[in-house]
């Protein structure tokens, strides 16, 4: 909040400012349902953690900003590795059920997260830093909120079966109800593997999509399109396994140095 109001505040002293840009989340979507579009924000839902209600109260700044100012509002929904090397940097969402799948015994079937069948919204960072930089440069953005999604996502379900295959494991077999998941995830330390699991398992039990007719309307012109999941999802568990195999290594103890006379 602090952040969003000193933003403003510079923003009001730049004469020839053509936009700002704010990045938010489709997570401020919160609780709710159904379709979300992308002009609305409040809408009676509850936020399921600080994170979602922060990101919403920025957003009212800055459209209230909006009525003086070029503003633009970006939502992507959950992001992932680049869609070509995998590379992220922070393990987070998904990447929760991956590690799961990666360090399990292969012939252990790691049970689903609830039933597994809500659409998973996730976007590769590359196709999001691609994104913004359209809208950033597009004439018509001020004024405008977008959606940054992938606009066929898969249910959950489908998605670590995907992930399961390509990895060389069992397909996720069962599942967990929801509520004892978020029980689990309490466990202390778990949060320095991944970060936020227990908002990633609200997001796995709320059945919502994003519309995102202004992100389509600003991405056709620029040819951009979000890649479908099957042809990156190889880099993701890939580069997952290589983090979590750097982990498992032996620390090799680097030899102290000794002094050489004849070295001089």
């Amino acid at each position: 909040m602090g952040s969003a109001r000193e933003v403003i505040e510079v923003a009001k002293l730049c004469t020839r400012l053509k936009l700002l840009l704010a990045l938010s989340s489709a997570l401020v979507s919160g609780d709710r349902t159904g379709v979300v579009r992308e002009n609305e924000l409040r809408s009676g839902q509850r936020f399921r953690n600080p994170v979602e209600e922060t990101l919403a109260r920025a957003e009212t700044l800055f459209l209230s900003a909006a009525k003086t100012l070029p503003v633009a509002i970006v939502r992507p929904s959950m992001i992932v590795g680049h869609s070509q090397t995998g590379e992220v940097d922070n393990f987070e969402g998904p990447y929760l059920f991956i590690l799961l799948m990666l360090v399990a015994p292969p012939e252990f079937a790691v049970p689903l997260l609830g039933r597994g069948d809500v659409p998973l919204h996730m976007v590769p960072v590359d196709f999001v830093a691609r994104a913004l930089v359209a809208i950033a440069l597009d004439a018509e953005s001020p004024g405008r909120t977008f959606h940054i999604v992938d606009p066929a996502p898969m249910p959950a379900r489908r998605v670590f079966e995907l992930v399961a295959r390509v990895g060389g494991m069992r397909d996720p077999r069962g599942s967990i109800p929801a509520n004892l998941a978020k029980a689990l995830l309490r466990t202390p330390g778990l949060d320095r593997f991944v970060k936020s699991p227990r908002a990633f398992v609200d997001a796995l039990v709320t059945s919502v999509w994003y519309d995102a007719r202004n992100a389509e309307d600003v991405l056709q012109r620029y040819e951009l399109q979000c890649p479908p999941l099957e042809t990156y999802v190889e880099k993701l568990v890939q580069y997952a396994r290589t983090r979590v195999e750097e982990r498992r290594a032996p620390k090799v103890a680097t030899p102290e140095l000794i002094d050489d006379p004849l070295l001089g």
